[in-house]
């Protein structure tokens, strides 16, 4: 292996590991001010979060809503509330399943 490929594969081990954005799931818990549970040690206040004009209609306390948080940073940009489905027949799994509307 001669130099060129040992840096080719040490950018192409980079350019994999990086995360542009996450995606996260939360539990609106206060409409004003804005608050999102997103797991038992983190709730994220409305000075972190962008509305989107979609999304505005869905703040509602207890709606389930996506987000993305920006690499690195701390806005988490909310794009849409998280609907139920009824389990299909012949599903096996007994838990509630979620998609996107």
């Amino acid at each position: 292996m001669n130099f060129l490929d040992i840096i080719k594969n040490a950018v192409m081990h980079t350019i994999q590991n990086l995360k542009f954005a996450d995606i996260y799931v939360g539990l609106i818990v206060s409409e004003s001010p804005l608050k999102i549970k997103i797991d038992d040690k983190l709730t994220i206040t409305e000075n972190e979060i962008v509305v989107t004009q979609r999304v505005k209609w869905y703040i509602k306390n207890g709606v389930e809503v996506i987000m993305i948080r920006e690499s690195g940073g701390q806005h988490f940009f909310l794009i849409d509330k998280v609907s139920e489905y009824k389990k299909l027949e012949g599903d096996k799994n007994d838990t509630k399943k979620k998609k996107f509307d």
